[in-house]
């Protein structure tokens, strides 16, 4: 599925449901790809419909119950960029799409819809700048197809043919901020329609990545007291005007929360025990695979430990997903979305996990979740799991090491570290997710200051190939290194994209 970070706008009055129709042609380049459409529930993309591409054609058939609906069409042929084509429908509409080529951002769409219409003429008038955000993509994909065997890859090639899509990412880049000030700027005079509100509040969305902020306070400055005060005209002022968030060390933020029979809650009346806030979304998978182990949680500290779920979705998906998956608990909402307590606790990426003392102050921020990661983290956190540092036969040992941050979301834990005149010996425990695989690449280094050393051998994983983890979710390996010298007090592990910085060796 592609990342899908635009956030739904729903405007206009509920009407009685009835189906819309999309028919798209598509080239020979498309034969065989499926095409999805997405709905957005809590930031997070939903599938709504999907079709297969046969005869260089493919089909939607589906009702649409409320005034106006947003859903991005995606695809999975090679060479796609991971983009979508925005479509805004209505309760019979009938809709054609011209799947001419991989600029899918671009692609031709006939609509009766006039929503429609005033999206695409934002678009097309920055239709050579959306083009420049695509060709990276599909350039480096066609070159990558043509020179590049899947089987016996040549690395000097492949990192010749990503090293230039880098660049062209960092061109890409660049347009995307253009257009964003391009649409900031036509908004100045854009007429006070309904849409005018929804590309508002989309721009207002990225402004943490695209700029603009300033012309878009001064356009929702223009905004009548009923814009001001409607959704969009709420989550406009939020992303403009955000709340300062709440960070680790300090005292914790709280709100009014409601669970699915209406009671009010506040994180107060739990003072005096460690709280786990877990913020998600029904559309979030890695949200969906961390159920198990919070209830699990909740039981093993149950008195000690209050697991929080603060959900983003609106009601319905927030219920439906509630029921579909027997949540209970501290199960809560604050009806905001993303503007309310998520923004609080700068919570833009999900799951994020945030663990709060019993004085209320905030002792750890996660994002992302992997098996086993937050029991984990507890015990080493409540349980307070100590680090021993002793000689054993004329070695340093250190076990279960002190580490100022784990990008491996406590995948992987470092259990013991020996340091002898000879070589650096880590020995890494993983607790991952059944079937899944890691590979620890032949880069991987400690750094101590400016100085690295880069791993020589390998006990239990193969470096450069696939370990895929058993039924169990576990694995253990050691990973050798050079000696380091003896006055290094603290070193990084650098394994790609799993990282352990601040790793403690001495007292």
């Amino acid at each position: 599925m592609k990342k899908l970070i635009l956030l739904c706008a729903a405007c206009g009055l509920a009407a009685t449901a009835q189906n819309v129709t999309i028919d798209g042609t598509a080239t020979d380049v498309f034969e065989g790809s499926c095409m999805t459409l997405f709905k957005i529930e809590g930031g997070m993309g939903v599938s709504v419909a999907s079709d297969t591409v046969r005869n260089g054609s493919f089909h939607f058939d589906f009702p649409v119950d409320s005034g106006l609906t947003y859903l991005t069409l995606n695809g999975d042929a090679p060479g796609l960029p991971p983009m979508w084509r925005d479509l805004y429908l209505t309760p019979g509409a009938k809709v054609k799409v011209d799947a001419r080529d991989l600029f899918i951002k671009t692609w031709p769409v006939e609509s009766s819809v006039g929503e429609q219409a005033e999206n695409d003429r934002f678009l097309y008038a920055n239709e050579d700048l959306w083009a420049l955000t695509q060709k990276p993509y599909i350039e480096m994909t066609e070159r990558r197809n043509k020179t590049v065997d899947p089987n016996n890859p040549d690395k000097a090639v492949l990192d010749k043919i990503m090293a230039d899509y880098r660049k062209g990412s960092a061109v890409g880049d660049s347009a995307r901020k253009e257009i964003t000030k391009n649409e900031a700027n036509m908004l100045r005079n854009y007429p006070p329609t309904s849409f005018r509100l929804i590309k508002m509040e989309e721009l207002s969305h990225y402004n943490k990545l695209y700029g603009c902020g300033d012309i878009l306070r001064e356009v929702y400055a223009t905004l009548s007291d009923e814009e001001k005060n409607s959704e969009s005209g709420k989550h406009i002022y939020s992303y403009l005007y955000p709340q300062k968030v709440v960070e680790v060390g300090d005292m914790m933020a709280d709100g009014d929360f409601l669970d699915l029979d209406g009671n009010h809650h506040s994180l107060a009346g739990f003072a005096g025990k460690w709280i786990l806030l877990d913020f998600w979304s029904s559309g979030c998978y890695p949200c969906i695979m961390a159920i198990p182990e919070l209830a699990s949680l909740h039981d093993k500290y149950a008195g000690e430990v209050e697991v929080v779920s603060l959900s983003r979705d609106p009601e319905d998906p927030w219920r439906g997903m509630s029921e579909a998956y027997q949540l209970t608990g501290n199960n809560w909402n604050d009806m905001q979305a993303d503007r309310g307590i998520h923004q609080k606790y700068g919570a833009e990426a999900i799951p994020t996990f945030v663990l709060i003392s019993p004085e209320g102050r905030i002792v750890r921020k996660d994002s992302g979740y992997g098996q086993g990661m937050l029991d984990r983290m507890l015990n080493r956190t409540i349980n307070k799991v100590q680090p021993s540092y002793h000689t054993e036969s004329g070695v340093r040992v250190v076990n279960n090491p002190e580490a100022e941050s784990n990008s491996t979301y406590y995948c992987l834990d470092i259990e013991r570290i020996e340091l002898s005149d000879e070589n650096t010996t880590v020995v890494c425990d993983v607790i991952y997710n059944p079937g899944w695989w890691f590979q620890i690449e032949d880069k991987a280094c400690l750094v101590a200051g400016e100085n690295k050393y880069p791993v020589t051998a390998s006990e239990g994983v193969t470096l450069g190939e696939k370990y895929y983890v058993g039924d169990d979710g576990k694995a253990k390996f050691k990973l050798i290194f050079p000696a380091l010298p003896k006055d290094v007090r603290t070193v990084d592990l650098n394994m790609d994209d799993w990282k352990i910085k601040g790793i403690r060796l001495a007292e």
